[in-house]
């Protein structure tokens, strides 16, 4: 239910309800083929018919303050249909490109006060994991699933180990967690399982947990 006490009809809510009436997801299917046509396929024709060279151009908001930059051409989704309508200009190349686990690095590194000097006494823990090449989300799975990290594959490493780090590298409590995770990524945790990812994750980076607290401490003041 809402706020005001009346049905919900919020993704949250739909998923729950298709649980126990699998005809609720048609609300959701309606919703993705809605946004496709208003955020992404709509938009792109009319800003074809309007530009010079029957293409669609990147622009900046210049005089709209949004506090950073902006700009009314959204970053293309990840699903192929909708990337699959973009294409290069003769004789251009389109370039996709990705840092690898980038948040969790950056959480890392600020956590660990920001070092400038790799070899410093202050590169420890998550920061250290990435910088000697390891799996920070299959070790994550290993330990709660209590298997050896050869045995992790790709679904117990995105369960049990990349949601819930990219998860709790914020500050975000055990039953959030469980919310976040079935609210994102369609994963339902017991409360128990949450629990026990929640804890287990601070006790392998408690540097993370430090820099939460830090953090909320300077906020405070």
């Amino acid at each position: 239910y809402t706020d005001a006490g009346k049905p919900s009809t919020d993704r949250e809510a739909v998923l729950e309800l298709a649980e126990t009436f699998p005809a609720a997801r048609k609300v959701r299917d309606y919703r993705t083929y809605a946004k496709r046509l208003g955020t992404w396929l709509l938009p792109a024709k009319d800003a074809i018919e309007a530009s010079i060279d029957g293409r669609q151009h990147f622009n900046y908001k210049m005089l709209v303050e949004t506090g950073r930059l902006s700009s009314n051409f959204h970053t293309v989704p990840r699903e192929p249909l909708i990337r699959s309508i973009y294409s290069a200009p003769a004789g251009w190349t389109l370039i996709s490109s990705d840092f690898s686990q980038i948040e969790a690095r950056l959480a890392a590194w600020v956590a660990c006060g920001c070092p400038t000097d790799w070899a410093s006494s202050q590169v420890s823990g998550m920061l250290r994991a990435f910088l000697d090449g390891r799996d920070i989300y299959k070790e994550l799975a290993s330990k709660a699933l209590r298997v050896p990290i050869s045995e992790i594959g790709s679904e117990e490493r995105q369960k049990m180990g990349k949601v819930p780090t990219l998860a709790l590298i914020y500050r975000i409590s055990a039953e959030g967690f469980r919310e976040y995770a079935w609210r994102e990524f369609e994963i339902r945790y017991t409360p128990a399982q949450a629990r026990h990812l929640w804890h287990l994750f601070h006790q392998m980076w408690p540097e993370i947990h430090r820099w939460h607290e830090r953090e909320e401490r300077i906020l405070r003041s």
